[in-house]
């Protein structure tokens, strides 16, 4: 005799063999039809069954199984709120170190050092020839890494009148025109010597002071702000510095800095006189210890143990 093929369904009407039928067997004949319908109804509860007992995990009954997990048993309400409450930290913790790290481990900008001055003259004075004019005595300056050498210059800058009822105060400096010449100028009152020039001096212009009152500049105030270098190339006084200032302070002076030059003018084999250093919870100075002008530098504070 073969073996019948059941299904796994749930048969929701068993069929009822008739006085007319034929006993006819085989898989599907009519006389195994009810066989097959009962198998099916069979198949289909033993795989609930084994559902549930699998369901039960060892236990007597899916009571006691449930029991375990119940969701309105204060132990377990308890156990969900401290995990839930732990999942809350660590995430408020890793979002504080992530921000930590974007804002104070790694810090990161781009600052430029201007390195230029005087080597020797290019003192400026008042003109005795002609009205509220400066005058430039010759000599020799240092700027885009080389040595420049300086006219002497009469009368060839003129101090505005001040109207005002306070005094002004304007800066004379050098620059390079279109054209690669040297050439002197005063700033507005309350300007400040732009980045390409050469600062010389402080001008100070009392209250009231114009051509009239003043035409030789008797009561106006030249203060000499040069930064003279002698030695320049080889020995300077003071070494060219840019001040950076970190968006968040670490707490002391204890970190490294990368430094990166992305441009400058002079010899590139003065690279290797840029260095940090002062360094401070707030900040640091970057400083260039040859001839390179405008050195423009990409910087990065890192301190991995804040």
């Amino acid at each position: 005799m073969g073996i019948l093929t059941e299904g796994n369904t749930w048969v929701e009407s068993l069929t009822q063999l008739e006085t007319s039928d034929p006993v006819l067997g085989g898989p599907n004949g009519p006389a195994n039809t009810q066989a097959k319908e009962l198998g099916s109804r069979t198949k289909y509860l033993k795989t609930i069954t084994d559902e549930v007992v699998n369901a039960r995990g060892g236990k007597a009954n899916l009571d006691e199984r449930l029991d375990r997990y119940d969701a309105f048993d204060p132990g377990s309400i308890a156990a969900l709120y401290g995990f839930m409450a732990l999942g809350i930290d660590l995430a408020g913790l890793a979002n504080r170190e992530n921000l930590k790290t974007i804002r104070q481990r790694i810090q990161a900008g781009i600052v430029t050092i201007t390195n230029r001055g005087v080597i020797s003259g290019c003192t400026v004075s008042k003109s005795a020839s002609a009205i509220r004019n400066l005058s430039l005595s010759a000599g020799t300056v240092f700027m885009n890494g080389i040595t420049i050498p300086v006219p002497a210059m009469a009368n060839c800058a003129m101090v505005a009148s001040n109207s005002g009822t306070a005094a002004q105060v304007c800066y004379g400096y050098l620059f390079l025109d279109a054209a690669g010449a040297v050439r002197f100028s005063v700033t507005d009152f309350g300007a400040v010597v732009p980045d390409s020039g050469i600062p010389l001096c402080r001008i100070t212009v009392p209250a009231g002071n114009d051509q009239v009152s003043d035409p030789n500049l008797a009561s106006v105030t030249i203060t000499d702000v040069r930064r003279v270098e002698a030695g320049y190339p080889m020995q300077v006084n003071s070494i060219a510095y840019a001040s950076v200032a970190l968006s968040s302070a670490v707490g002391d002076g204890e970190y490294a800095v990368l430094l990166d030059i992305l441009d400058a003018k002079g010899g590139w084999n003065q690279r290797e006189t840029v260095y940090a250093g002062d360094k401070a919870s707030n900040g640091f100075r970057v400083y260039s210890g040859g001839s390179l002008d405008a050195v423009k530098v990409r910087w990065a504070a890192i301190k991995p143990n804040l």
